[in-house]
């Protein structure tokens, strides 16, 4: 039968671990859980295993972060952290490698015109035209902000 283990032998086991590792990896090492690991961490007072900040700007930053999280095997949230700590460029938005589909629908209508006229063409409302020129990166109309006359009782 084998003989169990002392909680002073399994300190000692703790503590002639190589604490510089990542949580992570001394777990897969140890055979352990990662809580595990934190515990004994904790309890002996060993300083917490931080990723050189060497590793970090070896990284490829023109990835997104879900893309980079993958690859390290940690949260995108914390590529995000580290990304701001670092000041590197912020993550290419989703948005900006699919087509908007307005775009395509909008993007050919003559946007020389009021936004008025081109409500009345595309039966959106004037705010949404100018929503839409706004996000399609449209130039205002030539006639923007001018008056449209005289008031008809004056002369």
């Amino acid at each position: 039968m084998p003989q169990a283990v002392t909680h002073q032998q399994n300190e000692e086991y703790w503590q002639a671990q190589d604490w510089r590792m990542p949580d992570t990896e001394l777990a897969r090492t140890t055979g352990a859980t990662g809580n595990a690991v934190r515990y004994w961490r904790r309890r002996l007072n060993k300083p917490l295993a931080r990723r050189a900040e060497e590793y970090w700007r070896g990284q490829d930053w023109t990835l997104q972060n879900c893309a980079i999280a993958r690859t390290t095997g940690l949260t995108a949230c914390n590529v995000g952290y580290w990304r701001r700590r670092l000041g590197m460029p912020p993550a290419p938005g989703h948005w900006k490698h699919t087509e908007r589909p307005f775009e395509s629908r909008y993007g050919s209508l003559d946007w020389l015109k009021q936004d008025a006229a081109l409500s009345r063409e595309t039966a959106l409302s004037r705010e949404r035209i100018r929503q839409l020129r706004i996000l399609l990166g449209k130039p205002k109309s030539p006639f923007h902000g001018r008056n449209r006359g005289r008031h008809r009782g004056q002369i």
